[in-house]
């Protein structure tokens, strides 16, 4: 009998250790299927094998929903890597939905601030962004903490006031405007219904210019991407530096339009008078600076610096230059030319007379002619024309546009 026993315990012993290796076979398996069928891939740091992997760890990264044909007309998104356009996507859909955390592919932080700030290029619409972000490593990814304006309903009703801003806008569209009327149309709408106004509240997001009416340049320039792109126009935002007279080099933004299959540049806030650091026109006279509407390279970058990371396609053509297109454009000074051109304004009763130099040299000549020779001659032309005992006009030159304009008062 004790030697059955002895048998016995041995036996069940023998079935223990069986199960044991059998446990871990099938765990191997389960394992092993999963690493195949890639149920554990987002699990493993990078430069690790299987064989080394000890500890396993959910990353809750987001199903991505964002089809790519939405995409399509996004300048920076389109100029990204195969890596960095997952990342984007991620971004996106996480600050579409406001999300406390979002989770990318990258374990570099730097990396995905930079593959934000092109999110927020791209996307004028998502105004509750204030661009400030944490971002920190956590094994093979990163976690993106992005800062909110305005969440929940307050967001919400935000976006309708801007929806109602933006559909007044487009209703005064003809429907038969080319993309230069449409490009044209939204640079003067934004220059006449904004002020600027450095102290305005979300003057850095689209609110300020289509609801509060106040804005600084990147306001101007979100609000002229995102009622454009409304439009059908492509367009996109510059950032960069600019030399503005008494006020020095500042940070700045503006825009790349394509109209006709062309590049060009418009900014809007240098077409705002109010933001010139010219002298001030007389009270209850208003204007616009059409020198930056639909420029090219050569026009722009007298005062405009490029940041030094972003890359343009280049702006050549000068086709939709405005004083050109109204036959205000000279390669040289002739004073008959100038006095005839002021003379028809007069009859016409324009409000000013606009004379835009192809060159310095053309407008020193000017400056040095008009004021003293043409302008006189067209203010008696002036008074004899309204029957006006004294005459009064307002004259301006501004050296960095080559470009003199004479305001005229008939009363």
């Amino acid at each position: 009998m004790a030697e059955k026993e002895r048998r016995r315990k041995r036996g069940c012993f023998g079935c223990f250790v069986d199960i044991f290796i059998l446990l871990i076979i099938l765990a191997a398996a389960y394992i092993g299927i999963g690493y195949a069928k890639g149920y554990f891939k987002e699990m493993i740091p990078a430069n690790t094998t299987p064989r080394d992997f000890k500890v396993f760890e959910s990353v809750p990264f987001e199903e991505i929903s964002i089809e790519e044909g939405e995409l399509a007309d996004k300048y920076y998104y389109s100029r990204l890597t195969k890596d960095e356009k997952i990342i984007y996507k991620e971004i996106l859909q996480g600050v579409r939905n406001c999300k406390e955390e979002i989770y990318v592919h990258s374990n570099i932080p730097e990396t995905v601030n930079w593959v934000y700030g092109r999110v927020l290029y791209d996307c004028p619409e998502l105004f509750w962004c204030s661009g400030n972000a944490e971002t920190f490593a956590k094994g093979s990814y990163c976690v993106l903490k992005c800062e909110y304006l305005y969440t929940g309903d307050e967001k919400t009703s935000r976006e309708q006031q801007i929806e109602n801003a933006a559909a007044v806008c487009l209703q005064g569209m003809d429907a038969g405007f080319s993309e230069y009327e449409k490009i044209k149309y939204i640079y003067e709408y934004i220059i006449h219904t904004t002020d600027y106004n450095e102290e305005a509240s979300d003057n850095q997001n689209i609110y300020s210019v289509l609801v509060n009416r106040q804005s600084v340049c990147a306001g101007y320039a979100r609000a002229t991407q995102y009622l454009l792109e409304r439009a059908g126009i492509y367009v996109t935002l510059m950032t960069g530096t600019v030399e503005s007279g008494a006020k020095g080099t500042q940070n700045h933004a503006w825009n790349l339009v394509r109209c006709d299959g062309e590049y060009y540049y418009v900014d809007a806030t240098w077409g705002d008078p109010v933001f010139s650091s010219e002298r001030e026109m007389p009270d209850g006279m208003t204007d616009i600076y059409y020198d930056y509407l639909c420029c090219n390279d050569a026009e722009l970058f007298r005062t405009h610096t490029l940041d030094e990371d972003i890359e343009m396609p280049p702006c050549t053509s000068d086709k939709y230059n405005y004083y050109k297109m109204n036959g205000r454009y000279y390669e040289v000074y002739i004073n008959e030319e100038i006095l005839a051109a002021m003379k028809q304004d007069i009859q016409n009763k324009a409000e000013k007379s606009v004379f835009k130099f192809a060159s310095s040299e053309a407008y020193e000549e000017a400056v040095n002619g008009i004021e003293d020779n043409a302008v006189r001659e067209a203010a008696q032309f002036l008074a004899g024309s309204y029957g006006l005992s004294q005459v009064h006009y307002y004259y301006m030159e501004s050296e960095n546009l080559n470009k003199i304009t004479v305001y005229w008062m008939y009363e």
